[in-house]
């Protein structure tokens, strides 16, 4: 299991000029997010595509679709996996 400085090594190198930040709340997901992407001035919220209810609930996963509304901080939905058969990259 990686923990979250794993994470962020994996994702930002060592030379990079953006900021990763990290944090875990225990409260309703898209919520949180959007607070702490608000009260931090994030510029950019990157979630992954496949969360409890599958890669796409209708058009969006339930929290992503939630985060929309509760935000105006862009959003990138990151899929998860590897892509099907027949998927065009």
């Amino acid at each position: 299991m990686r923990t979250l400085q794993d994470l962020r090594e994996r994702c930002v190198p060592p030379d990079a000029t953006v900021e990763l930040h990290v944090a875990m709340q225990m409260r309703a997901p898209a919520a949180s997010i959007a607070q702490h992407a608000d009260a931090s001035r994030a510029q950019l919220i990157v979630l992954g595509g496949h969360g409890a209810s599958g890669w796409i609930t209708g058009a969006l996963g339930g929290v992503t679709e939630k985060l929309l509304h509760e935000t105006l901080v862009p959003v990138l939905v990151v899929r998860s996996g590897r892509p099907g058969p027949g998927a065009d990259i």
